[in-house]
């Protein structure tokens, strides 16, 4: 018998858990989101047949799995909020949460993907690692067995070291993002693009993960280059908060052959 799947969410991580199972031909049996014209969109883009609504009382389905794919403030309120199947083993996909925001369900637990999510960007769920936790050895095994779907990077992992990982995801990649768009602002009147960086940007990212970040650190703060630091930070003037940011990294740069 196929796993009967609901996603309940209409957000990025709803929209490409439902393409990744209809890719691996367990499309899911229904989409339910609290905007109609959110859920029948998600639905007819990804050619789903699935069933679908703005109705959350179809939440007592008997289904196998009920994913719930919505925004981390919003996973407390909806199992407060609704009554689920006894059957069905309900599943959060955050990464900061703990699985104890489901407590008083009684099949339950977590699938992380670990990876950003956009929705017009495809992604290889065999490239990500999914972070998998249960509230039972019930719970968990059938987790590992919708796991299975998605990819084959599963991790049980508990929900202090699935926020540690989360953290290291925000620094590792929100707020490089962050530091990317600063250097897109820089860039604007020099006659490049950020795209004109990508070969540096590779570059980093490969030297990082084979050297180790802070074998791989270059630049005037790890030579403790003063000269060159003044010059950026005179640049910096007329950007008091992109200035704050590089005397803050750059100082911690400096400390790294210290520590």
């Amino acid at each position: 018998m196929p796993i009967k799947i609901a996603i309940l969410g209409t957000g990025n991580v709803g929209y490409h858990l439902a393409r990744r199972l209809k890719e691996v031909d367990h499309e899911p049996a229904m989409i339910i989101g609290r905007d109609a014209e959110k859920v029948r969109l998600m639905v007819n883009d990804l050619a789903l047949n699935s069933e679908h609504s703005s109705q959350t009382s179809f939440i007592e389905i008997p289904f196998d799995f009920v994913l719930l794919a919505v925004p981390d403030r919003a996973i407390e309120q909806v199992v407060r909020q609704y009554q689920f199947h006894k059957k069905s083993i309900i599943v959060h996909t955050s990464g900061a949460q703990p699985l104890n925001l489901l407590t008083g369900v009684d099949h339950c637990g977590v699938l992380y993907p670990f990876q950003t999510f956009t929705k017009n960007k495809p992604v290889d769920f065999e490239q990500i690692p999914l972070l998998i936790e249960g509230n039972s050895e019930f719970s968990l095994a059938k987790i590992l067995e919708l796991a299975t779907l998605f990819g084959h990077d599963i991790h049980q992992v508990n929900s202090e070291k699935r926020l540690k990982i989360h953290l290291a995801a925000v620094f590792a990649s929100n707020f490089t993002n962050y530091l990317y768009s600063i250097a897109d602002d820089i860039l604007k009147d020099t006659g490049l693009q950020l795209s004109d960086l990508n070969h540096l940007m590779q570059e980093t990212v490969e030297k990082a993960i084979e050297l180790n970040p802070r074998m791989a650190q270059t630049g005037p703060a790890i030579r403790h280059d003063e000269a060159v630091i003044q010059k950026h930070l005179n640049l910096l003037e007329s950007h008091p908060d992109f200035k704050s940011i590089y005397t803050i990294i750059s100082e911690q740069i400096g400390l790294l052959n210290k520590k």
